[in-house]
């Protein structure tokens, strides 16, 4: 996903279930939370909180891509459109495996030239 942002995102972030929003070079302590785990109330809390930290750091009509899993983007991609983002989820839909094949085929391997 990192490789996939960086080659086609002027600007990109991770989505943390213990933090929230983060730049890619901010550093963090490990941690164990995921919203896997959650029940909904605490996703809910959670997508509020990432919402306003995505207002802050997103420029108005900026296009969004989301490659965050289904629990990761339940409470924010709804909240983006109806902000004014155009909003796009290209792996909707896949399961992990697939996820994987998408990317590397959505990609340039540095070493390889692709």
């Amino acid at each position: 996903m990192r490789r996939y942002a960086e080659q086609h995102a002027d600007a990109w972030f991770i989505l943390s279930a213990e933090h929230g929003v983060l730049a890619p070079d901010q550093l963090v302590a490990p941690y164990e939370k995921t919203l896997n785990k959650m029940v909904k109330a605490e996703r809910l809390v959670w997508a509020e909180r990432v919402r306003q930290q995505l207002l802050k750091v997103l420029l108005p009509g900026t296009k969004v891509i989301v490659l965050a899993a289904e629990r990761y983007r339940e409470g924010i991609v709804p909240f983006l459109k109806s902000e004014g983002f155009s909003v796009e989820v290209p792996m909707e839909g896949l399961k992990l495996g697939p996820q994987i094949s998408w990317l590397n085929g959505h990609t340039r391997n540095e070493r390889h030239g692709r």
